[in-house]
């Protein structure tokens, strides 16, 4: 359903570019990645729960009735070292638990139904799913350092699927470490939100990873080094030679 022009009034105030904030996301910048807001990445406007209101951009989206049956996927799958980026815009009270914000291979137009919530989801092995400091996939359940519910209203979240395929997430564009490794390669990652409990509404930025000058040199350098241990024979700075090895 679309809100009301007061819904997305009071939402369009209240935004704070956090994307251009020259401290987030600087262990990326420092190898040379730049990025650039891709408004045309939304939430996905076909399948969702029941309870949820969309800003007139589908970026934004709300609970608007009850703890649960807010369920949604973002529009387009994720690009390798791109950054799918949540605001925390406001909280509801009286409700346990918070939101939850992964990963799928699903396609969700292959949903029969939009399950009420994301622990329906925790033990399938095509879903990698944060909720509350935990990591849940195939019924699985590791600590993890992000806790959904230490998260004030403004503060952000955001995951990244890197070029070693492993899933990272951030707060505030701080680094929280690798999440999952070893995800399945050649796979079509789409991010899943569940705005449930405490948490009320957020706001979807993607980030879309830019080709930057030294990451076009480094590709070609890394074209011409046949293994890492030739690496250390180039003549260039240490971060870059670190880039070079993450990339075999």
């Amino acid at each position: 359903s679309i809100p009301s022009a007061s819904f997305e009034k009071e939402h369009v105030s209240s935004r704070s570019k956090l994307y251009l904030r020259h401290d987030y996301y600087s262990n990326l910048k420092m190898l040379g990645f730049t990025y650039k807001q891709d408004p045309a990445v939304t939430i996905d406007k076909n399948f969702h729960g029941c309870n949820a209101s969309f800003s007139t951009d589908f970026c934004t989206v709300s609970r608007h009735n009850s703890y649960s049956n807010c369920v949604v996927f973002m529009s387009q799958p994720i690009e390798v070292n791109d950054i799918v980026q949540l605001e925390f815009l406001s909280e509801a009270q009286g409700w346990a638990g918070h939101m939850r914000f992964g990963i799928t291979t699903q396609a969700p137009r292959t949903l029969k139904t939009i399950p009420p919530n994301g622990m329906t989801f925790y033990a399938r092995e095509d879903y990698w799913i944060l909720s509350s400091g935990k990591l849940h996939n195939r019924n699985r359940e590791d600590d993890y350092v992000l806790n959904f519910e230490s998260l004030k209203v403004g503060d952000s979240v955001a995951l990244s699927i890197d070029n070693k395929n492993q899933m990272i997430f951030y707060k505030n564009g701080i680094y929280q470490g690798i999440a999952v490794s070893n995800l399945p390669k050649g796979n079509k990652y789409q991010a899943v939100i569940d705005v449930y409990g405490s948490a009320k509404s957020i706001r979807l930025t993607y980030l879309r990873h830019q080709s930057s000058l030294k990451e076009q040199c480094l590709m070609i350098i890394f074209k011409k080094v046949r293994n890492p241990e030739g690496i250390d024979q180039l003549p260039l700075p240490f971060l870059l030679k670190e880039r070079l090895r993450e990339m075999f």
